[in-house]
């Protein structure tokens, strides 16, 4: 079952995040800092659950111009169910929703499964560099 992202999923999301390769958990990933990204992004973010357990996450947002997907993670064990690309989708249909017309995915470089993942559904990889920083 896919529902929208409710802040009380914060610790079971990163629970699933640290559990899986190639998902990136940082200090800027705290149920704080997702209870806010979710008040911010409202409608925008989707998790998958399967007998009340969460298997699938994505946080998806906005700026009004673009959309940003972040965290599209599947438990191993589930993946090439249809579950990540059902999070995609509800995710793609509230940007869409809000009038946004271009989305980014934030992958890291390297992912085998990711690459073939976002190619297979279309995406093309940017070859643009991002840099970041804690603030």
């Amino acid at each position: 079952m896919i529902r929208e992202f409710r802040e009380s999923d914060a610790e079971s999301t990163i629970a699933l995040w640290r559990t899986t390769e190639w998902a990136s958990v940082s200090e800027a990933d705290s149920p704080k800092h997702i209870a806010k990204f979710l008040a911010r992004n409202p409608g925008c973010s989707w998790v998958a659950e399967e007998r009340g357990v969460l298997v699938g996450t994505v946080l998806c947002g906005h700026d009004a111009r673009r959309g940003y997907i972040y965290h599209l993670v599947v438990d191993a064990h589930r993946r090439e169910s249809g579950i990540g690309r059902d999070l995609l989708e509800k995710a793609l249909d509230s940007l869409r929703s809000h009038g946004v017309a271009k989305c980014h995915a934030i992958v890291l470089d390297g992912n085998p499964a990711a690459e073939l993942f976002w190619t297979r559904l279309g995406w093309q990889k940017q070859p643009t560099s991002q840099y970041s920083m804690l603030l």
